[in-house]
């Protein structure tokens, strides 16, 4: 997620902490409920008003711009087939 407006002090100050913290399986919207009620205290109890706050925060979703080049689509078939 990227920080491009103006929020209040304490969503400032929650980006920069967050900015450096790798989360394994990325920041859901789960997840960052989670924080929200475990730091401030408000509860969330559906994804999507998770998503309006962000958004109106600035944040948006990130994805890779590009499959990586080291990708082996015969491998990815072969797990796939496996599993």
């Amino acid at each position: 997620m990227t920080f491009a407006g103006t929020a209040g002090r304490a969503g400032r100050g929650a980006h920069r902490r967050a900015a450096g913290v790798w989360v394994p399986g990325g920041w859901t919207l789960a997840r960052v409920a989670t924080v929200i009620r475990r730091r401030l205290g408000v509860v969330y109890r559906y994804p999507s008003s998770v998503w309006n706050l962000l958004h109106r925060l600035g944040f948006s979703a990130q994805r890779p711009a590009r499959r990586a080049v080291e990708r082996d689509e015969q491998k990815i078939t072969d797990w796939r087939e496996h599993i």
